[in-house]
């Protein structure tokens, strides 16, 4: 495995002191060579041992599938993004690696892509200090939206002052559902996530997340199908939030115009709530790992999203005992997103 670099001027990265052409294994940090199409035409030794993947399990495989957070890498030019960018490798058992990546142009529109662990420690008590914050943040913002209610159900408020209070609630409302996700976030991160389970009617809780979640002038794309009352016992706060992390998923990413289906069925003993939207299709290869931490398909990144409305939604539900996962639907370019949750 040879290959032949060029150095912008000024730019200080692990090839710039090689010879024109070398052996990627004669470089100790991990080198991945990215093609036009985003995907790993070689790599080294090194690379295999930090992914966790043997070099011909590789080649082929999407480079969104084994970094994260790491920006475009083809732009034309040498590019270094140091780890506090969030750059992060993501090894095969979905360990998630600190790194530090350099990026330098090569042959055929193709990049060569040197990746360093980097082991800075956390702070130690930053789990604390970020859980304390978050619970800060999350008072204000509920007497926000108690004072925003009280507008709202006042006589003499005029039609187009509770329009703006309803659209202000709404954006609090999602600023108070990313909180809760930051705050479960910790709480994973500690092995200390507790549910308060109890019997919960579900079609009443799907609709509930609706009328909180999608915006007034995009529920006429919304088709909703919940059939039958169900109950089961769940954290109904946790579950409604996931229901309504996979709505906002689904109108971020479907074209505009197209409706999102939510669906409440019952598979076997089990409960199973589904958002099905219009695409674009979610790959194959991304479909190996849109739910694990920091995973985002191409649309995703495209938006700037973080993958944490899924990943955390996805331990919710395991939480449970149950399972969410993904899938193409049979028709069209749509995704299916899916919650099974059990009965006992």
């Amino acid at each position: 495995m040879r290959v032949d670099h060029a150095v912008g001027a000024g730019e200080h990265h692990p090839l710039q002191a090689a010879t024109p052409a070398l052996d990627l294994d004669d470089i100790p940090d991990a080198v991945l060579v990215v093609d036009a199409r985003r995907c790993i035409g070689d790599a080294n030794a090194s690379a295999s041992a930090l992914l966790g993947w043997e070099h011909g399990d590789l080649l082929g495989r999407s480079v969104d599938e084994v970094l994260a957070n790491h920006g475009e890498i083809d732009g034309g030019h040498v590019r270094f993004l140091p780890s506090r960018a969030g750059v992060r490798a993501r090894h095969r058992d979905g360990k998630v690696i600190p790194v530090e990546m350099w990026c330098c142009p090569h042959a055929h529109e193709s990049t060569v892509v040197v990746l360093r662990r980097t082991s800075a420690p956390e702070p130690e008590h930053a789990d604390d200090m970020l859980a304390q914050i978050l619970h800060d943040l999350d008072s204000p913002l509920a007497k926000l939206v108690a004072e925003a209610d009280s507008l709202d159900e006042r006589e003499d408020v005029s039609e187009g002052v509770k329009v703006v209070v309803s659209r202000l609630v709404h954006g609090v409302e999602s600023v108070d559902r990313l909180i809760k996700d930051l705050l479960d976030a910790v709480s994973l991160g500690a092995s200390n996530l507790q549910l308060r389970r109890r019997p919960t009617e579900l079609r009443s809780l799907v609709q509930r997340a609706v009328e909180r979640t999608v915006a007034v002038a995009d529920r006429a794309r919304l088709h909703v199908q919940t059939p039958n009352a169900m109950i089961l016992p769940v954290d109904e706060s946790r579950i409604e939030r996931v229901v309504a992390n996979l709505l906002v998923n689904a109108f971020e990413h479907a074209p505009t115009g197209t409706t999102v289906l939510v669906r409440l069925d019952r598979v076997r003993e089990n409960g199973c709530i589904s958002v099905i939207d219009a695409g674009p299709r979610i790959s194959a290869r991304e479909l190996t790992y849109v739910l694990e931490r920091l995973g985002r398909t191409t649309r995703a990144r495209a938006r700037g999203g973080s993958g944490l409305r899924l990943y955390i939604s996805k331990f919710i539900v395991e939480a449970h005992g149950g399972r969410l996962g993904v899938e193409p639907t049979q028709s069209g370019g749509a995704s299916r997103f899916f919650v099974e949750l059990p009965s006992n």
